[in-house]
C-alpha cells in the first residue's frame, strides 16, 4: 500500500505549500471514490465573531455544509435578496464568504449551492460486485461464467441494446467487436459503443462511440479503441441498420438484471430501446425496456 509520507510539523513550519499538498491528496481520494454531489437552497451561514477587533465581526460567514462547487456559481443572499458579487469574495472549497464591508448583526446571510456530499458512487458500485478476470489479448462480454458462444442470434434494425459490463479493476481495452454469423443485406452496418452506469443500474453518459462495422459479410467485426476504464459498472451497446445474425451467450450465462412479476422464464440480461440508426447519443435514452431472451447477441471488449 502506498501512502503520502506526511511528518508532523512544528508550528513554525506551516506554509501554504503544506496545505496545498493536503488538498491535492484529498482531491485524489475524491477522484477514486467518485464522490456524489447534492444541492441546497437557503443554507444559512454563520458569522465569525471571535476576532479581538470587533471591526472584523460580521464580515466572514461560513456554512455548516462545506466543499461547495464552483459550477454552478454559488448564489449569496442577504435577507432573501441576492447580493451583488462585487460585495464579497467567496472560497467555495471551504464554504466561506468574506464581505468587503461589515454586515448588520440582524442580517441573515444564506447561500444556494451545489456541494460534494459524503456519498461515493465507487462505494455503491462495489456492493455485490465480484471480480471479473480477463487476461490480456482476449475478449470478454456480459457473461458471469465461462461459457460456450451461442451462434446465429438474429438482430433487427434500429434496436439499441445495452449489456451490463462490470470492470473490477482499472483496465485498458484495445478493441470492441461483434461476430457476424449470418450476413445482413448489402451495405448494412452496426455501431458499437460504451456508456457509464447512471448510478441506478441503467446506462448513463457516453464513454465511447467506437464507430461502425460492416454486417453484410461474416466474421469477427472489430474496431480498434484505446480506452482505460476505472472500476465500476459500464454498458456495452450495439445498434444496426440491418438484420444480421451474430454470436452471443445464453441467458443462463449472462449477467442477469432480475426477473419480471411472473417469477418464471428467463431473467433480463440487457436493455433495449427503439433508436434510429445514427451516432450514439451523449446520454443513453431514458425509457428503455428490459430485454428477456434465451440468448443475447453480445458485444465484446478485448483487454490490451
Amino acid at each position: 500500500m502506498s501512502i503520502t509520507p506526511y511528518h508532523d510539523l512544528k508550528s513554525t513550519d506551516i506554509l501554504s505549500a503544506h496545505i496545498s499538498g493536503l488538498q491535492h491528496s484529498i482531491n485524489k481520494l475524491e477522484s477514486v471514490l467518485d464522490m456524489k454531489t447534492q444541492s441546497i437552497a437557503g443554507h444559512t451561514l454563520a458569522a465569525v465573531n471571535d476576532q479581538a477587533d470587533s471591526a472584523y465581526h460580521y464580515r466572514i460567514y461560513e456554512g455548516s455544509i462545506r466543499n461547495w462547487l464552483e459550477n454552478p456559481v454559488p448564489r449569496i443572499y442577504r435577507n432573501n435578496m441576492e447580493v451583488a458579487g462585487d460585495e464579497y469574495t467567496i472560497q467555495p472549497s471551504y464554504g466561506v464568504v468574506v464581505f468587503h464591508e461589515q454586515q448588520s448583526p440582524e442580517d441573515i446571510i444564506t447561500v444556494d449551492v451545489n456541494y460534494v456530499d459524503s456519498g461515493s458512487n465507487f462505494s455503491d458500485q462495489l456492493i455485490g460486485m465480484t471480480p471479473f478476470l480477463q487476461a490480456s489479448g482476449v475478449w470478454r462480454t456480459n457473461s458471469m461464467n465461462a461459457s460456450n458462444v451461442t451462434p446465429k442470434i438474429l438482430i433487427a434494425a434500429n434496436l439499441m441494446d445495452a449489456f451490463p459490463f462490470p470492470v473490477s479493476e482499472k483496465t485498458t481495452y484495445d478493441a470492441i467487436a461483434i461476430k457476424v454469423d449470418g450476413a445482413g443485406a448489402s451495405g448494412t452496418k452496426a455501431r458499437l459503443g460504451i456508456f457509464k452506469d447512471n448510478g441506478n443500474c441503467y446506462p448513463g453518459e457516453l464513454v465511447a462511440d467506437a464507430g461502425e462495422v460492416g454486417t453484410d459479410t461474416t466474421g469477427v467485426k472489430s474496431l480498434p479503441i484505446s480506452l482505460t476504464l476505472q472500476r465500476g459498472l459500464y454498458w456495452i451497446v450495439r445498434n444496426s441498420n440491418g438484420g444480421p445474425s451474430v454470436s452471443g451467450i445464453a441467458n443462463t450465462d449472462a449477467i442477469n438484471l432480475g426477473i419480471d412479476d411472473s417469477l418464471s422464464g428467463a431473467h433480463a440480461g440487457a436493455y433495449r430501446i427503439t433508436s434510429s440508426y445514427n451516432a450514439l447519443p451523449k446520454t443513453f435514452t431514458s425509457g428503455a425496456d428490459l430485454l428477456y431472451r434465451t440468448a443475447y447477441a453480445s458485444v465484446w471488449l478485448r483487454k490490451g
